[in-house]
């Protein structure tokens, strides 16, 4: 997935990790930090569909980030 900041950078995000995977491991479940935040969103269930929500906190973890954007976006 591609997180694109107008006017200033694109994000790759390698993974989307979901709460209700049991493979998760403990490290994983309680990561607190990394670029983008964390990768971890809950799935739900609506009119027979799967659905995600995920923060995206753009420049997150970047050294040097020029906060150049809005701050976040979500996908």
């Amino acid at each position: 997935m591609h997180v694109i900041e107008p006017r200033c950078a694109t994000y790759y995000i390698g993974d989307i990790m979901f709460t209700d995977d049991p493979l998760l491991t403990p490290g994983e479940r309680n990561r607190k930090t990394g670029r983008a935040g964390n990768g971890i969103a809950t799935p739900t269930r609506s009119n027979g569909r799967w659905q995600v929500a995920r923060d995206i906190r753009l420049g997150k973890n970047i050294p040097g980030y020029p906060g150049c954007g809005a701050g976040r976006a979500s996908t």
